[in-house]
């Protein structure tokens, strides 16, 4: 029911943003939660939190030690924003040699509170040592993002995680979401936004049929 009704505001949303001018940051409201989480396959160690889109750290206890979590919004040019959610720990934060990263934002249902329809233009991970010295920059995960366009701010969606191979074992302690966002949507045909509109009016007809 939740799912449905957020669908239909979404597409409302969408057909209300291809009139509307366009404008980038702010995208995420301020001061609202989201949720991180962070594993791996191998050495375990699995946390999920809460945290604010403040811009201030925030920390929780992880295998020992603290999981520190920030997060930036940068305006681009006049329709892209780029969204970064940073990961800090005081050690290896995947040590076992073979270990799979598992990350995600959004789990428990939480995810980034977007203000506008934007889509999801280009989604990566970088992973680094102390120093800044980068072990592993991703290629653009948007492909494994359920609901990109417009963006849900899942990733990459409320209940399944990214798994990144190759980090283990390299004292990778800081973790980057990087995710660059538009306000300018990929307008879909005309017979396919004709085919939702009458989807979601058999939708509300079969609710209607079934309460009656």
């Amino acid at each position: 029911m939740k799912n449905y009704w957020q669908n239909l505001a979404f597409m409302l949303m969408f057909l209300a943003n291809l009139a509307a001018p366009a404008s980038a940051a702010p995208i995420v409201a301020s001061d609202t939660t989201y949720s991180v989480y962070v594993g791996g396959t191998e050495s375990g160690n699995d946390v999920a939190g809460i945290f604010r889109f403040d811009g201030r750290p925030e920390a929780i206890p992880r295998a020992g030690g603290f999981l520190v979590v920030n997060e930036t919004e940068t305006e681009v040019d006049s329709t892209r924003s780029l969204i970064i959610i940073t990961l800090s720990a005081d050690r290896d934060l995947f040590p076992a040699i073979d270990d799979v990263a598992l990350l995600g934002i959004g789990i428990f249902n939480d995810g980034l509170d977007l203000l506008m329809p934007v889509r999801l233009v280009d989604a990566r991970i970088s992973f680094l040592q102390p120093g800044g010295n980068l072990v592993d920059n991703t290629e653009n995960l948007v492909s494994q993002v359920s609901q990109p366009n417009p963006w849900d701010g899942f990733f990459p969606n409320d209940f399944e995680l990214v798994g990144i191979e190759g980090i283990g074992g390299k004292n990778v302690q800081t973790i980057s979401f990087q995710f660059l966002v538009s306000t300018e949507l990929d307008v879909p045909e005309p017979g396919i936004v004709l085919l939702s509109g009458i989807g979601l009016l058999a939708l509300v007809a079969a609710r209607r049929r079934k309460r009656a």
